[in-house]
């Protein structure tokens, strides 16, 4: 017979997590505000696993952050500088009327899909 996990001791409550010592190192300099939220983060994640739909594409994302930090979250093209990555979005680069994640029909006016991606996916560009 198998004890329920939320009678499980806090002792026997854990999850862990092989990281390198860089990753430990960032980690043990961070306040406890923000290990608190990467833990709120994990706990909404293991509670709602939905939200890993697109895990393929967050990874890949993230994977290219560590390279750049001006990453367009919809192609994944890194680019040189915050500006360059707004005029990417902005201007021109999504001739598509439809979105590229929700494949949902959006206006081809400038600035429309800029203005969807925001709104709809939580998408904001940096500065």
């Amino acid at each position: 017979m198998s004890i329920p996990s939320d009678l499980l001791p806090k002792s026997k409550r854990s999850l862990t997590f092989h990281i390198s010592l860089r990753e430990k190192q960032v980690w043990d300099s961070l306040p406890s505000e923000k290990k608190a939220l990467i833990r709120a983060i994990v706990k909404y994640i293991l509670q709602d696993p939905t939200i890993l739909e697109e895990s393929e594409r967050l990874m890949k994302y993230f994977q290219l952050r560590a390279l750049s930090p001006f990453i367009c979250p919809i192609c994944h093209v890194p680019f040189q500088s915050a500006q360059a990555l707004k005029q990417h979005i902005r201007y021109g680069e999504f001739k598509s009327e439809v979105c590229p994640i929700c494949a949902k029909h959006v206006s081809t006016k400038k600035g429309e899909i800029f203005q969807h991606l925001m709104k709809k996916h939580n998408i904001a560009l940096p500065g």
